[in-house]
């Protein structure tokens, strides 16, 4: 099923590569969003946050080397803190790696995705996003173990080849959405470009509902 997935989003981006229009591009994104929207607000794999199986979703394609995400996390925090319906969707785009050097980004992301199904991805996250210094593979690797993950499942996670696929399949849905940039957030079924403020999300969440009764 996860292979048919990631077959069908290549196949989309392949078919619609190219499209310059705005208009052509706005299809696509809208196509890709009643397409998978189940997907983009329900995979298991995605590490979250909030209250598990919540409509009121806020789904955030983010970089770990991305200073408006860390800015953005103490915000979405406190709005789910105030919000308990809130529930995060984290789709790991790393995508502010230098093209030479360690892939710092990749790796962050390769442990969020493991911390979310054998840690506490909720107590990764937040030391990755309010850390203090410089971003490197033993912060990531501290993180990781303060979230309950084993030596040997750090070492494992670094060459899981689901964990990579996932990893490709959050590329090419961010590639199907014109989001070339982190954070980015889709809520309500509609993209959001950079850090947006709490009210912004709140009031999508809400116009959302207000349209569902």
């Amino acid at each position: 099923m996860k292979k048919t997935l990631l077959a069908a989003l290549v196949l989309t981006a392949a078919l619609t590569d190219g499209a310059a229009a705005q208009s052509q591009e706005a299809m696509r994104r809208a196509a890709a969003l009643q397409t998978y929207a189940d997907y983009i607000t329900g995979d298991e794999r995605a590490p979250e946050i909030g209250k598990q199986g919540s409509e009121r979703v806020i789904v955030e394609f983010f970089d770990y080397r991305c200073g408006f995400c860390r800015m953005n996390y103490e915000r979405v925090a406190e709005l789910v803190e105030k919000d308990e319906r809130i529930r995060v969707v984290y789709k790991p785009l790393p995508i502010l790696d230098p093209v030479s050097g360690p892939k710092l980004s990749k790796l962050a992301a390769t442990m969020a995705v493991a911390a979310q199904a054998e840690g506490d991805f909720s107590k990764y996250h937040d030391h990755l996003m309010r850390r203090r210094g410089p971003f490197t593979e033993e912060l990531i690797v501290e993180a990781a173990t303060q979230a309950g993950l084993s030596a040997e499942a750090i070492e494992k996670a670094r060459t899981d080849e689901a964990i990579a696929g996932y990893l490709e399949e959050v590329a090419t849905l961010a590639e199907l959405l014109s989001i070339d940039g982190t954070p980015a957030y889709v809520i309500a079924g509609s993209v959001y470009r950079g850090a947006i403020r709490p009210d912004v999300m709140s009031a999508a969440l809400d116009r959302a509902e207000a349209t569902s009764r």
